[in-house]
């Protein structure tokens, strides 16, 4: 019997023990900075204990009177490199604050650590107060990260929401729900989809990690309720989904003008090198169905409560921030916008709108639009063998925005007075129904 228990409380403890290492790894040391003789302000800390396979984060955070990205520079040295603390500026209104992007250390680099501030102004930084926040994930193996499939599809809305990694799997170690993290969620109505790049690691054995370490970093330095973005992905194309609430819920991804837009960043320094062919195509699925789904014009632009006002539907953060501000998401990501909205307009009409057209209507009948996408003048064409046919303009909500009867085969329509976004031409005959998609543009 005394074996036997000894036996059930060794397991217990290698249970507990596993159950400890799957856990995210977390340190936070209390920012003191001193002086040296050559005005620099330094720190040290260690954290040799630390253990990771993959990276460990770091990121800083400094507060007091004059403290901004304007007064001071930092680095950061490990054992192996020099990391430039660069500042993370998500948050204007967040004054006399300096907040260091996430920086990500090999696992080797695990050891004595120095941060070294060189004042731009006159200030003493020997009251600043703050915090360093080491962050290594959880390893979840690759094959436990379930992912949830989407597969119905609308009449009026026939791109499906791409299949994506929950918040429970990614964000385990945090116990993460579908909710916000800090409540209460705020909604709007998206008419922007900002793209943006993390700027952080390129490579990485455990994208849910990384994903996870912008939560972190977003919500314990930077003191948000949740992972800034709507949606993340990682170069193998797998999408996550990011910040609590369900769809239209306000991020915190654009310089401080949040309302109207959804913020999707894909994982890597596009700066620095190429997002991946998968990467940059499952953007398009995501931004197709968020496109049709709340009738948004992949190729056209509105006003948007951002600076300078007009942005172009689908844009990168740069665009909706002060010149120079940010060049996120990077050159390398941002020059591939102009044909990420063609190929996600070309995407609703070409894959997305053969997913749910009539193919029970008698092929007798075929129907030509063009062109496609169109700005005034819509042509139109039906083989019907000259019968008469009613049409019905209808936008993806399912309302009829136009309605005209006994059409024949061939003619044009002026829609120069309808709304940007994807529509379906529809034509009734003999009870029949056969549909097209055009985007209005």
């Amino acid at each position: 019997m005394f074996k036997m228990n000894n036996l059930f409380v060794f397991i217990l403890l290698f249970q507990l023990n596993n159950s400890l290492i799957s856990q995210p790894q977390i340190k936070e040391n209390l920012l003191h900075l001193t002086r040296q003789e050559d005005g620099t302000w330094l720190q040290n800390f260690d954290i040799a204990e630390i253990e990771s396979t993959d990276f460990i984060a770091v990121s800083i955070r400094i507060e007091g009177i004059n403290i901004d990205a304007n007064t001071i520079s930092g680095k950061m040295n490990t054992n192996k490199k020099w990391y430039e603390i660069s500042p993370f500026g998500e948050d204007p209104l967040q004054e006399n604050r300096f907040v260091s992007e996430l920086m990500y250390l090999k696992p080797e680099e695990a050891g004595k650590i120095q941060i070294s501030f060189t004042k731009k102004v006159d200030i003493d930084l020997s009251s600043a107060t703050g915090k360093i926040r080491i962050f290594v994930p959880e390893n979840i193996e690759s094959s436990s990260l379930h992912t949830v499939h989407n597969s119905s599809r609308f009449f009026t809305c026939p791109c499906p929401q791409p299949d994506y990694i929950p918040r429970v799997t990614w964000g385990s170690g945090f116990r993460l729900t579908g909710d916000i993290f800090i409540p209460p969620a705020t909604y709007t109505k998206v008419s922007h989809m900002i793209v943006h790049h993390s700027a952080g690691t390129n490579t990485s054995n455990n994208w849910s990690g990384v994903v996870a370490s912008i939560f972190d970093f977003h919500v314990n330095t930077n003191g948000w309720q949740d992972v800034g973005y709507n949606w993340l992905i990682d170069p193998n194309g797998m999408i996550y989904e990011g910040r609590g609430g369900g769809d239209n819920v306000r991020g915190a991804h654009m310089c401080g003008y949040n309302n109207n837009s959804m913020g999707v960043c894909l994982l890597g320094n596009f700066v620095t090198t190429e997002p991946t062919n998968k990467m940059v195509t499952a953007l398009t699925h995501l931004l197709s169905w968020k496109s049709c789904r709340d009738n948004i014009s992949p190729s056209g632009g509105s006003n948007i409560v951002s600076y300078p006002g007009f942005m172009q539907h689908i844009s990168g953060h740069r665009d909706g921030c002060a010149p120079n501000y940010t060049e996120c998401p990077g050159t390398n990501l941002y020059s591939k916008l102009q044909m990420i909205r063609n190929a996600t307009g070309q995407n609703i009409i070409e894959i997305c709108g053969n997913i749910s057209e009539n193919q029970d209507f008698e092929s007798k009948v075929r129907l030509h639009v063009i062109p496609n996408p169109v700005s005034d003048i819509l042509k139109f064409r039906v083989e019907n063998k000259g019968k008469s046919f009613n049409i019905k303009i209808i936008d993806i909500t399912g309302r009829t925005v136009l309605a005209v009867s006994d059409v024949k085969a061939l003619g044009e329509l002026d829609i120069s007075l309808i709304n940007e976004g994807m529509y379906l031409f529809r034509v009734e005959t003999e009870g029949k129904i056969f549909t097209a998609r055009f985007i209005k543009k």
